[in-house]
C-alpha cells in the first residue's frame, strides 16, 4: 500500500491534493503503526515529527505542510501560520 492517495480531480495546473494513510513509510509504533501524522494520539512528539519530515522529503515538499488540529467540524484557518511546536497547531478541519 502506499503512503498517500493521489486525488483525482480537475484541477488547474500547479494544483495538487493527496490524502495520507499509515502505510509505506514512518516509524511510529503499535497501535500508531508506522505512518502516524497526528499529534494528539499518544504517540510519541518524535515519531510524529520524523514522519511528517518523512512525507515532506518524499514529497519534495518546498516547505513543512501547515499542520491542523482536525476536530471534524467546519472551521477553516485562512493562511494558517507556520506551527514551530506541534501543541500550537490551529484547530480546524481546512486551511486555504
Amino acid at each position: 500500500m502506499s503512503a498517500w492517495l493521489q486525488a483525482d480531480w480537475p484541477a488547474p495546473p500547479g494544483v495538487h491534493a493527496l490524502t495520507t494513510t499509515r502505510y509505506g513509510l514512518g516509524v511510529s509504533q503499535a497501535p500508531f503503526d508506522a505512518f502516524n501524522l497526528g499529534a494528539r494520539c499518544g504517540d510519541p512528539a518524535e515519531a510524529v515529527a520524523e514522519n511528517r519530515r518523512q512525507l515532506a522529503e518524499a514529497l519534495r515538499l518546498p516547505s513543512p505542510p501547515r499542520w491542523l488540529r482536525q476536530v471534524h467540524g467546519i472551521d477553516v484557518v485562512r493562511e494558517p501560520a507556520v506551527v514551530e511546536r506541534i501543541d500550537d497547531e490551529p484547530e480546524a478541519d481546512a486551511a486555504v
